[in-house]
């Protein structure tokens, strides 16, 4: 079972992730019947396959693309912030990529499908979805979590969100533009940040994350190449863009994150 899921996906799994389509599989007729009706209950149009959601140009790279909900691009995912630490569930977002938007469903797999079925049915007041068969499985829509509603991290670029992530022990959380923020060490953050901005061009982000690595503040250099390729990547030249792209290559390497290399590597080949 899982090796068809994540034929069908392009990823290597959560274990919640698979026990819960594994449930939908056995309870409504197969692998066919059962992965529809799981997406039914989400209000999604198709399983996407890791490369055709990651084809929109600029997505984040941590997100792990999984399900469209067939609106322009727009698609739920993990948020795999550090891949080094080798965790067993993720947060799940939903990413546009028509706005670079960023919505936080949830710090796991069961957090974040509790909410999507929960926003998706509650106008309906859940009659169309089979309470009980969640609950056996341990997913609870409700009313209250629906109005609680998706935490959209970076629609106002002037008042980002922070998600309530769970921190590991030693490690820090610093948001970005993107709505993906940088999670890592702590000692590898510097204590303060210059808030750089739309106004500022390309260079400026590039002297402070050559700064930071320099002093070795690997966290602190990937915090300003993401927000430059947030704020510059359509206005920069290729050359600026190669050059981004190379500093976050390099710096994630030294973050032990050699599968974002190979990503960004892949991803922008033609730079």
């Amino acid at each position: 079972m899982r090796k068809e899921l994540e034929d069908k996906i392009g990823l290597n799994l959560p274990e919640p992730f698979v026990r819960i389509l594994t449930a939908f599989i056995n309870k409504f007729g197969g692998f066919e019947n059962g992965t529809n009706k799981f997406l039914n209950y989400l209000n999604c149009s198709y399983f996407v396959h890791f490369n055709e959601g990651r084809s929109y140009e600029n997505t984040p790279i941590e997100i792990a693309p999984f399900i469209a909900t067939g609106g322009d691009g727009e698609h739920f995912g993990y948020l795999i912030l550090a891949p080094e630490l080798e965790l067993n569930d993720f947060p799940i977002v939903r990413y546009s990529p028509g706005g670079g938007y960023v919505d936080f469903l949830g710090n796991t797999t069961i957090d974040g499908i509790e909410q999507i079925i929960s926003d998706g049915h509650l106008d309906s007041e859940f009659e169309e979805i089979d309470i009980p068969f969640l609950s056996s499985i341990g997913i609870y829509p409700s009313a209250s979590k629906a109005e609680n509603g998706y935490y959209l991290l970076n629609y106002n670029p002037d008042n980002l969100i922070t998600p309530a992530l769970k921190i590991p022990n030693d490690y820090s959380y610093l948001i970005t533009h993107d709505g993906i923020g940088v999670l890592a060490r702590s000692e590898l953050f510097a204590k303060n940040h210059k808030l750089l901005d739309s106004e500022n061009n390309s260079k400026e982000f590039i002297e402070e994350a050559q700064e930071s690595i320099d002093k070795g503040y690997w966290a602190s250099a990937l915090f300003y190449l993401k927000e430059a390729w947030f704020y510059k990547y359509h206005e920069d030249t290729n050359n600026i863009k190669k050059l981004l792209r190379d500093m976050q290559m390099n710096v994630y390497e030294s973050l032990g994150r050699d599968v974002y290399v190979k990503r960004l590597k892949e991803e922008y080949n033609w730079l």
